[in-house]
């Protein structure tokens, strides 16, 4: 993939360049020739007849002799490493008419004890519409966004669903879908009754995409090396194609789908008492939106009292309204549970970028809209957790090989960050004492750690909002990243009453036994999870699909569980986040420079200085300066040390002091805006003339 040439540095420099070049960065100390290096085209005036110095590289300096004739530098973009280079320009047409502002794919090299970039391909320029930005981003991070021609050919021979006799019918429940305004691909409908003898029967439909997915078609293939959808602020990118994600598998309403069903029992207490799994065929009844179903919960807020037994059944109400509110009658048993087993509830804002045409047609991002998850979004999510704990145990139990998904305790260095965190806030009393290596894997220290959590997360409910925030950010640093990991089976054979009830399950707790204990869940408090519910954008609940309907005799029962899959699955799942987090935050940057700009432009015409002031808190403290997340955008931006040279900066650890000025994390600061580059994602911040003046900065809590 790439060549280097080695000049200083240890084994530690090595394990840098490789991780850097994965992301198609370059490393100090080291010089590389890759074509996965994303730069942009600069003018070079200042320099154009002179000597020209670069970055430092490790102990060394390596100047130019003079810059290409073209007289265009280029600024390399990933992360915002300011490393310039003179253009060598190749023959190619496709490279040749470069100008300003472009962003090509070039490979670095030297010559003598010259640097130069070679031009392979322009990718084109930012002229403000934020699509491109998406687009680069899918290009930096190598995402597959076009199917073959091949795929998209299998998938249109697919033939829409009929109604076969095999198939339980459950047409005729009143099954919905609830989703974003935005949604196109509905692969969960959901259904809920209550029980004569007390509780609630809760229906959950899954779109059966293993109907049209056969394992080792060109379909499956594309689906495992995808491993699940993107979904950007402007755009989709699809683990299927939309033949099947946006229609065949997709339970748009009024149309016969097939689907696998979860049909669980819960008391009224949301104590799980037995499931049944049935491949089905259903007629969704309503496509909802949470607005709409929050805004019939909204409506209904002096039946709180109600008893959850109860079904409304006033006769003025719309049918459709009253099957929401049976869903949300299971949804208070279900949230009474969670409650009892301890489970975490991080509450945080979603933030999203807002988008808007101009005049022109040019895609812009005009700010950023933050919302908090509604009664509706949640009741959603704890349904989602129901059927998926259920499809978990059920596996588990029936020694059958499946893909679990695994959430571990926080490890002890963790633990301690997070201490040092609830400190540095003034929140240490709410943590109740420092964690000792047992707790972080034995069981019963485990629970205890989840506790001293949720007490840290209820103790902070009634601060103030930035307070809240923080230590939610916090606790969400402290945690282990959840994975994929493979579940061997370990069964003979497959048992003969197949698809059968399971009785006397109480609850799911983490003293739930599993085969292997390693499929935990540690934020749910749950014995055994895994991912069932979202077969249309995740290929792991494909595969989930695949183990429930293998051990029903459903289909072959095939082997598609193992390592090296879970591996493939947590790698895409990340890259997804970090495509997700880039994008974002350069959909902010380009808001955030245009805003820069129209000041800039008002400025000149009012003569007036006024700067637009950011509320951050500080994240992260280095030795050339400190992080801050600005609050309301969700961004993170750098202040640094030159922008305050005439002060002291020490930094200790964690801490740094400038002349007074206390800088750790949580510490509250007033910013703006020095320099915003959309194309890096990089914000530049500098810290208020107030907060520069040497009095103490005020501190969060």
């Amino acid at each position: 993939m790439a060549r280097t040439q080695r000049h200083t540095g240890t084994r530690r420099h090595k394990q840098k360049l490789r991780a850097g070049l994965e992301e198609g960065s370059i490393v100090y100390g080291e010089l590389v020739e890759t074509e996965r290096v994303l730069t942009e085209a600069s003018e070079s005036k200042k320099f154009a007849d002179k000597r020209f110095a670069t970055k430092k590289f490790a102990d060394k300096k390596f100047t130019t002799k003079r810059l290409a004739a073209s007289g265009l530098t280029l600024r390399q973009a990933e992360r915002g490493r300011l490393c310039f280079f003179p253009v060598e320009l190749p023959s190619d047409a496709s490279a040749g008419g470069l100008r300003a502002g472009d962003v090509v794919r070039a490979r670095l090299f030297k010559r003598g004890n010259v640097f130069y970039a070679r031009a392979l391909e322009s990718l084109g320029r930012f002229d403000g519409d934020v699509s491109f930005l998406s687009t680069l981003s899918l290009q930096q991070l190598f995402v597959r966004t076009d199917f073959s021609s091949e795929v998209l050919a299998e998938a249109a021979s697919l033939a829409p669903y009929a109604y076969e006799e095999e198939r339980e019918d459950a047409r005729a429940l009143d099954f919905v879908t609830i989703d974003g305004e935005q949604a196109r691909d509905f692969d969960d409908a959901v259904q809920a009754e209550a029980c004569a003898e007390g509780g609630w029967l809760v229906r959950v439909a899954i779109a059966d995409v293993a109907h049209y997915v056969r394992e080792g078609s060109r379909l499956d293939e594309e689906a495992r090396l995808r491993g699940n959808s993107r979904y950007l602020t402007d755009r989709v990118v699809p683990m299927l194609p939309p033949r099947l994600s946006e229609d065949l598998c997709s339970l748009r309403a009024g149309e016969d789908r097939p689907c696998l069903m979860a049909e669980i029992r819960i008391d009224a207490e949301g104590r799980w008492l037995q499931s049944r799994f049935a491949r089905v065929a259903i007629r969704v009844r309503e496509r909802l939106t949470y607005e709409a179903v929050q805004n019939i919960l909204d409506r209904h807020t002096q039946d709180e009292h109600m008893s959850e037994k109860e079904t409304p059944t006033t006769e003025t109400q719309g049918e459709v309204e009253r099957a929401v509110l049976r869903l949300y009658g299971a949804w208070r048993a279900l949230a009474h549970e969670r409650a009892e087993r301890g489970a975490l509830e991080i509450v945080r804002e979603e933030h999203a970028a807002r988008l808007k045409r101009d005049g022109k047609g040019v895609l812009r991002c005009v700010g950023v809209s933050v919302s908090k998850a509604s009664a509706a979004h949640r009741l959603i999510e704890d349904t989602m957790i129901l059927a998926n704990m259920a499809v978990a145990e059920h596996l588990a139990k029936a020694e059958a090989g499946f893909v679990a998904r695994a959430h571990e305790p926080p490890s002890l260095e963790k633990w301690q960050g997070l201490e040092k965190d609830l400190a540095m806030l003034g929140l240490s009393s709410l943590l109740g004492g420092k964690a000792k290596d047992g707790d972080v894997v034995d069981k019963a220290g485990a629970e205890g750690l989840r506790a001293r959590l949720h007490a840290v997360l209820t103790g902070v409910s009634g601060k103030d909002e930035h307070a809240s925030f923080l230590a939610s950010e916090a606790v969400l640093r402290a945690q282990s990243q959840a994975r994929y990991i493979a579940i061997e089976a370990t069964r003979g054979v497959v048992p003969e009453a197949r698809g059968e009830e399971e009785e006397g399950r109480s609850r799911m707790s983490s003293g739930s036994s599993t085969r292997s204990g390693k499929a935990e869940h540690f934020a749910l408090a749950l014995g055994c999870y895994c991912h069932f519910t979202s077969p249309i954008r995740r290929y792991a609940d494909l595969c989930v699909h695949r183990a429930l309907l293998g051990w029903a005799g459903l289909e072959e029962d095939v082997s598609c569980v193992s390592s090296s899959l879970c591996e493939g699955l947590v790698a895409n799942e990340r890259s997804a986040i970090s495509l997700e987090r880039v994008v974002f935050q350069r959909m902010v940057c380009a808001c955030l420079s245009a805003r820069q700009e129209a000041r800039q432009e008002v400025r000149q015409e009012t003569r007036q200085q006024e700067e637009e002031i950011f509320e951050g808190a500080v994240v992260k403290v280095m030795g050339f300066g400190f992080f801050v997340r600005l609050l309301r955008w969700n961004v993170e931006g750098v202040v640094m040390r030159r922008s305050f040279e005439q002060y002291r900066y020490a930094r200790v650890r964690e801490e740094a002091d400038a002349d007074g000025l206390r800088l750790a994390f949580g510490v509250r600061v007033r910013v703006r805006v020095k320099e915003s580059d959309a194309v890096s994602g990089r914000i530049e911040l500098e810290l208020s003339e107030v907060e520069r003046s040497g009095r103490k900065l005020s501190q969060v809590g």
